[in-house]
């Protein structure tokens, strides 16, 4: 007997989008097969790392077996500030204000003040001061060291990101309009050499160059050319607190960074002859074609160069450890040597992971607002 079958339903077709796109990967699944090393490093030496450290952030722990939960304990600490008023003393019978022999008004010892009130200023320490009126405003925080390190990295920030985009933007726009395409290739050597020596070579240079003569030893270079116009310009630079960040700062001088450099120079030659002859039939001179074209045209190479000087100033320590170490009185410290110091010198690595937290937030938002800033609808993308 014949039997009768129940016709089958055809299974939904894919859709075209989602089929065109497995078609593609399939087609090049030997690059993606090629391409799985690099991101299962990727994942281990970059991703996993921040991970375990905003893990360990909410620990106290001391790198080894001792972990404690603290919560956000870590971070409540880096960021605690509070300001302490100070009065002047007053003389009991009279309720005038003391004043000492100079005539300078009498104030309360802000650690004492602080002892005092322990119940409101525990576990906080003086940082920084200042005076309105007749009325002391003490800034205590729980780490001041801290607290100096971020406005220091504020300083350096400013001051790298300057370095960074100033000196090399002017000389590659004068290796641009350099009429022999050979010293133009020579320039471009000349400017990558340096990259050859070691970065500890070239700091232990400049820490040299700062030295005062003492006992057999010369004074370095900047002390020696300063004597010569005048010998009391000699000077600590590097052991006075006044002059220590101004030191740091002018190191590497003329600031010439070749990779920078580079990178502008690129960028300036892969605007279109056809805008130059434009703007030269306008009778544009070369101030009016630097600011109307190449300026804006330079949009995206300067944002990677800021990119890259925001990194160096918000993370880097390197160099200051060579030279100060964060002194003197931790007055070149910065985040990334502090947190250097409470991993491996205090042993506080749950500490330290909370203060890579904060400078990554930090530079997060840095580099956000600097590519927003910066964003331009006239940059050439051929």
């Amino acid at each position: 007997m014949a039997t009768l079958s129940r016709p089958v339903a055809d299974a939904p077709p894919m859709p075209s989008n989602r089929r065109n796109l497995l078609q593609r990967i399939w087609d090049a699944k030997f690059v993606y097969l090629i391409l799985v090393p690099t991101f299962v490093l990727l994942v281990i030496f970059a991703y996993y790392p921040f991970v375990n450290a905003l893990y360990r952030s909410l620990y106290d722990w001391n790198g080894v077996n001792v972990s404690n939960y603290v919560g956000m304990e870590n971070f409540a600490t880096l960021l605690s500030l509070k300001f302490a008023t100070v009065d002047p003393k007053t003389d009991e019978v009279t309720g005038e204000p003391l004043r000492d022999e100079a005539g300078n008004l009498v104030y309360e010892d802000i650690r004492r003040v602080m002892r005092n009130n322990e119940e409101e200023f525990e576990d906080f320490k003086a940082y920084t001061s200042i005076q309105i009126g007749d009325r002391q405003y003490h800034l205590v925080a729980k780490d001041p060291v801290f607290i100096r390190s971020m406005g220091n990295m504020l300083v350096f920030v400013v001051a790298d990101v300057a370095k960074a985009i100033l000196i090399p933007i002017l000389l590659a726009v004068m290796l641009y309009h350099l009429w022999s395409h050979r010293w133009r290739y020579i320039f471009r050597i000349m400017l990558i050499l340096p990259a050859v020596v070691p970065g500890v070579v070239y700091i232990l240079l400049w820490r040299d160059f700062f030295k005062m003569p003492s006992g057999n030893q010369q004074a370095g270079l900047v002390n020696q050319l300063l004597g010569l116009i005048d010998p009391n310009l000699m000077h600590t630079w590097l052991g006075d607190v006044n002059t220590v960040i101004p030191a740091l700062i002018f190191t590497g001088f003329p600031w010439v960074n070749g990779a920078n450099t580079l990178i502008l120079l690129a960028g300036l030659l892969s605007i279109p002859g056809e805008l130059y002859d434009a703007v030269r039939m306008d009778g544009a001179g070369a101030w009016t074609t630097f600011r109307r074209l190449e300026l804006p045209m330079l949009r995206g190479p300067i944002r990677l160069v800021l990119v890259f000087a925001l990194i160096g100033a918000v993370q880097g320590y390197t160099g200051i450890l060579i030279m100060t170490n964060g002194g003197p009185a931790n007055a070149s410290m910065v985040p990334g040597l502090w947190l250097y110091q409470n991993a491996f010198q205090f042993n506080r690595y749950g500490y330290a992971s909370a203060i890579g937290v904060i400078l990554f937030i930090i530079l997060i938002t840095f580099t956000v607002a600097s590519q927003r800033m910066l964003r331009s609808e006239v940059e050439y993308e051929g």
